[in-house]
């Protein structure tokens, strides 16, 4: 079985700021340091009504976090996955 490649970063950047504007991704670098991974500087924003990540709502539909089902079949087609790096800060990594 061949596995899926991820997304280069950089693409998964652009695409992220193209269809969520509000998500304002950046590399990680830009947080902490940590290479390779996107930080979601508005993560606790909002986009078309939804919060793109609200680390307090109770999982949806069978999602490990609740996030905006855009950013979540972005991040499938990607093979990237999210991880909170605290409550209000969405980090992503391959």
């Amino acid at each position: 079985m061949k596995t899926k490649k991820a997304m280069v970063r950089g693409h998964l950047i652009n695409k992220i700021n193209r269809i969520i504007p509000e998500a304002n991704a950046v590399p990680t670098e830009d947080f902490d340091g940590a290479e390779g991974g996107i930080w979601l500087r508005g993560s606790e924003s909002t986009h078309e009504g939804e919060r793109i990540f609200n680390y307090w709502a109770e999982g949806l539909e069978g999602q490990s976090l609740p996030l905006h089902p855009k950013l979540k079949k972005i991040l499938d087609e990607a093979n990237w996955y999210s991880a909170p790096y605290d409550a209000g800060t969405l980090m992503l990594w391959k």
